[in-house]
């Protein structure tokens, strides 16, 4: 989550990226995630990096309502993200 004040910034799709290539070279070939289907922003950031829903979790939280399962392929990831293997970056994200 990314504080009200800072939103707009693209700060979560560079913790998103980032997390995706740390997997990636780790060798994880997909991610997983859950997300409120009224959740625009995050549907939005979620497709813009190449996730797909894949099913629908009913009653998934706690007031009923659903998540929507999301999935994306790390093949790219762990290409485009070879260069910042070992940086202070990733050290400290």
């Amino acid at each position: 989550m990314v504080v009200p004040a800072a939103r707009g910034a693209g700060m979560a799709g560079r913790l998103l990226r980032h997390g995706m290539g740390w997997a990636a070279r780790r060798g994880a070939r997909q991610i997983l995630l859950e997300v409120r289907p009224d959740n625009l922003a995050a549907l939005a950031l979620y497709r813009s990096h190449g996730f797909d829903q894949i099913a629908r979790r009913n009653h998934y939280y706690g007031t009923g309502e659903d998540a929507l399962v999301m999935s994306a392929s790390l093949e790219s990831c762990a290409e485009d993200t070879t260069s910042t293997a070992g940086s202070n970056e990733e050290r400290h994200v």
